[in-house]
């Protein structure tokens, strides 16, 4: 469902680059199975696990080439008009680098379904904002914070290679990492529509005991 989501997008004039990094099961197997009927789709296997920044990284700096770059998480699905309507409010809005939505979220493990909203615009003055909060209410208030959903977002190329894209050396907590260097100097705006579907289950890393929310590895990062 989440590659096929992507390739029912009413934008079609892109390139799907999917980094495999070093799964165990069939996903290798499952995306080569696409490859034979859809050319835009570009695989790429690594052979040990570099972590899911590093591999945004690595297509990004070899690979990417197009004025836009959109990110997708696994097991998410994208709605048709969700490309489309990102990339038509970053042409008409040249003062906004970075776009999102709203997000439709499946709670597999508790079969709960949940519209989560995110700020329309955040800038320079919110990141003012979480710096009073996290000041005068320690990080756990700053956990209460949404920014973007990193699976909803496109990026202007542009802008990311300024922001020199990811933190590699970290495995948790990158895509907050890079919204707060963007919100220095750049504006982002979530589209207040809901065009993209999320998966929350309890083995996801976000969940975990060990790097989730209010981790001690993730309120050291």
């Amino acid at each position: 469902d989440c590659i096929d989501s992507i390739l029912s997008q009413e934008y079609s004039d892109f390139n799907l680059y999917i980094f495999d990094d070093n799964s165990k099961d069939e996903t290798v197997q499952i995306i080569r199975k696409y490859l034979s009927f859809d050319k835009r789709i570009k695989l790429f296997k690594s052979y040990s696990n570099i972590g899911t920044y590093s591999g945004k990284n690595y297509i990004f700096n070899n690979f990417s080439n197009s004025k836009y770059i959109a990110l997708h998480d696994a097991d998410d699905i994208s709605f048709k008009d969700r490309f489309k309507k990102q990339i038509e409010f970053l042409e008409k809005n040249k003062d906004y680098d970075i776009c999102g939505s709203n997000v439709f979220e499946y709670n597999v493990d508790k079969n709960t379904k949940n519209i989560s909203k995110y700020p329309e615009v955040l800038d320079s003055k919110n990141l003012n904002i979480i710096r009073s909060i996290i000041r005068d209410k320690g990080i756990n208030e700053f956990y209460n914070i949404k920014l973007c959903m990193n699976g909803t977002t496109v990026f202007r190329k542009e802008k990311l290679k300024i922001l020199r894209g990811w933190d590699g050396y970290t495995r948790i907590g990158g895509d907050t990492e890079i919204f707060l260097r963007a919100m220095k100097k750049s504006k982002i705006y979530n589209i207040q529509e809901t065009l993209y579907q999320r998966s929350i289950h309890q083995k996801s890393l976000t969940r975990s005991k060990s790097h989730g929310f209010k981790s001690k590895i993730r309120e050291d990062y």
